[in-house]
């Protein structure tokens, strides 16, 4: 807090009557049991799943790598490919791909949507642990502002547990403030991941659908537009690299 904090002429007599009553333990158990809430939300994140899901995007577009297209079969190749069937086989993997990868991303954009909806909702559990971390705060500070102007004022039985109590809850409180700040990362990462996702899925993965679909015609690109064709699948890919990098 950068405010310097106030305490009234009760609030002071109070805790030197009784140094207990600044920290009780229920206050801190709350603080830590909220906290252990957002712990849990997270480890049980959709992003997870997200992350097995663009794992299989990576697969099917290494298995159809349209470059590879580009290679031209001399003769005696093509007339094998045409006695075994192997461009047909090819062509009908390449068709299952684009299908399979279509039903893929539909789970996705399903995981992404959990994703936004649960990370936007988690600043309510934030504000609520700000909040208790606000009038822990409070209690620290006027303890330690007895310690220093009004100790002798408090029973010496008493000195020890006011300052062990004060203590304790700075640095629990220390603790808690960078566990928000991991937590508004989290939560800032994670939307950024959902609009990484949409915008792959909507710019650039259709070309790498188009190119798998059309790698038929791609033995008749020009050289300038085969050189187009592997940047294009580059991009592609290191998209998803950094995508699943992300999710990591």
């Amino acid at each position: 807090m950068t405010d310097k904090p106030s305490f009234t002429q009760t609030q002071i007599a109070e805790a030197i009557a009784d140094p207990a009553s600044l920290v009780e333990l229920s206050g801190a158990i709350e603080l830590q049991q909220q906290e252990e809430e957002i712990h849990d939300f997270l480890k049980d994140s959709p992003t997870t799943k997200l992350a097995e899901l663009i794992g299989k995007c990576m697969a099917i577009v290494d298995l159809c790598d349209p470059s590879k297209t580009l290679e031209k079969p001399n003769i005696m190749m093509r007339k094998f490919r045409e006695f075994t069937g192997k461009d047909l086989a090819i062509k009908v993997e390449y068709t299952a791909s684009v299908k399979e990868m279509d039903g893929i991303l539909d789970e996705a954009k399903t995981q992404a949507t959990r994703i936004e909806s649960a990370f936007k909702n988690i600043s309510i559990h934030i504000e609520g642990l700000k909040a208790k971390a606000t009038e822990l705060a409070h209690n620290a500070a006027l303890g330690q502002f007895i310690i220093d102007h009004h100790l002798n004022e408090v029973e010496e039985v008493q000195h020890s547990l006011l300052q062990r109590r004060v203590a304790n809850l700075t640095a629990m409180l220390t603790a808690n403030e960078l566990a928000m700040e991991q937590f508004k990362l989290a939560q800032k990462n994670a939307l950024m991941i959902v609009h990484r996702f949409e915008e792959m899925q909507t710019m650039v993965l259709p070309s790498w659908k188009s190119l798998t679909m059309q790698r038929d015609l791609s033995r008749e690109l020009t050289p300038s537009q085969g050189v187009q064709v592997k940047q294009i699948y580059t991009n592609i890919r290191s998209d998803l690299n950094e995508l699943s990098v992300m999710l990591s």
